[in-house]
């Protein structure tokens, strides 16, 4: 495989692609990073390295941001403290910042900023509240949501990159599937980088309000880099569609992601909704969880549907687990009374996944439909009908199988029981 064409000036080069392809799977060697990267000639002659700025104060983190004034694009992502509830405060809950342009990274460490200092300073607000800069980053609704929450940050010019990861990848071949679902960083990293992310866990859950040690720091620096590159190299792979689709718009915004002149949809949007889990509904989650509120929410905003529904999918032969599962299906509704708080469907997975040790999301998600659901999907629906119907599950499956098909702040948020359970071995609902 070439080295992935980037616009930018800061690159990858060809040795390091290939050392990294050709790496042991899970080395450290083998996941791709900000470090890969280096720009135009200094004077020397030596080719510049991306600065990563980490900013333990106000007046640090003030200069720091200077140099990302003037930045068109702005790579965003925030870290909190895991077991953050709306009454610990700013520092639990946005507890890192994270900012990048092609040249440098900048880590503002709010957690640990003296207790006289200003969190959201001046220079902060004005990158972020800046419509004219565009903020980049994968559930980054959900990230300026806490900004404005606990930093009264009004985020404005924020992009979302999996609605340009999906009109690029889908535009001409699959339009329906051009929708507002979220892709995790690490799928869009691992198709437009080449290379895997790392996603440790003891990393991703570590506790963010205490100093950082040069893991966290290559872990948060890579994640808000990352964003920065994904949108020059999709970017210009739009570009090169024929016809080429707009851009799509900055989130506050609420329009459709653009297609592609004389593109239309053909299919309903039952299609649309097997895709995975809107980001309004993630945001809804997260509310509910903090709040520890059992407010509903539709998933999705009604939209209008074409006229012509696309014919109906042809059905699989069945399984004999696929039918073990809808028996298990109808007698726990049976048990319940009628009254069920999930989907047939989702239950179905369920029961498909839990009976048979042997199988995992990908498994499932072909024994369900042809084509098969996304991956998240089946992890979305185990997850919702473990925690929905009080269902039975083993922690090391649940880790192992199910929960690595989500982004983890999205367990986190819509399933903190079970996600507190499979991190620090809280007690699961075992048989």
């Amino acid at each position: 495989m070439p080295t992935p064409f980037t616009p930018l000036d800061y690159k990858m080069s060809d040795e390091v692609f290939q050392a990294a392809r050709q790496a042991a799977e899970g080395t450290d060697e083998s996941f791709w990073s900000y470090s890969f990267y280096r720009g135009p000639n200094r004077e020397d002659g030596v080719k510049g390295k991306v600065r990563v700025h980490y900013c333990k104060n106000a007046h640090v983190a003030e200069r720091a941001l200077q140099y990302l004034v003037g930045e068109k694009f702005v790579g965003l992502d925030l870290e909190w403290v895991a077991l953050a509830s709306k009454s610990s405060g700013a520092r639990r809950n946005v507890s890192l910042v994270q900012l990048a342009s092609q040249s440098r990274v900048v880590l503002l460490h709010l957690a640990v900023y003296p207790a006289k200092d200003e969190l959201a300073t001046p220079t902060l607000r004005k990158i972020i509240e800046d419509p004219n800069v565009t903020k980049l980053g994968v559930w980054i609704k959900g990230d300026c949501t806490r900004l404005k929450k606990y930093l009264s940050i009004n985020a404005r010019g924020i992009f979302e990159l999996s609605h340009l990861f999906k009109q690029v990848k889908y535009s001409t071949s699959r339009p329906a599937l051009v929708n507002k679902k979220l892709v995790s960083l690490a799928t869009q990293c691992k198709e437009v980088f080449g290379l895997p992310m790392r996603k440790d866990q003891n990393v991703r859950t570590s506790d963010w309000s205490q100093p950082l040690d040069m893991g966290q720091i290559g872990y948060s620096a890579s994640d808000a880099y990352a964003a920065i590159h994904l949108f020059a190299m999709l970017n210009h792979q739009r570009e090169k569609l024929d016809p080429v689709p707009a851009l799509p718009f900055h989130l506050e915004l609420d329009k459709p992601i653009p297609l592609p002149p004389g593109v239309e949809m053909s299919s309903s949007e039952e299609s649309d909704l097997d895709e995975g889990i809107t980001d309004e509904a993630l945001l809804e989650a997260e509310d509910s969880v903090t709040s520890n509120t059992n407010t509903k929410k539709a998933a999705t905003k009604s939209r209008a549907t074409t006229a012509t529904k696309a014919m109906p999918a042809p059905e699989l032969p069945k399984d004999p687990k696929v039918e073990a599962a809808e028996i298990c299906v109808a007698e726990h509704k049976e048990a319940r009374g009628g009254k069920i708080r999930v989907t047939p469907a989702a239950l179905k997975a369920y029961f498909i996944w839990h009976a048979n040790k042997g199988l995992n999301c990908e498994d499932v998600a072909r024994m369900l439909r042809d084509p098969p659901l996304q991956t998240s999907t089946v992890a979305s629906y185990i997850l919702s009908s473990v925690q929905s119907e009080k269902l039975p599950y083993d922690n090391e499956r649940m880790k192992t199988e199910v929960a690595g098909h989500m982004h983890d702040s999205v367990i986190r948020s819509r399933f903190f029981g079970i996600w507190k359970a499979i991190h620090y071995g809280v007690a699961s609902s075992k048989e």
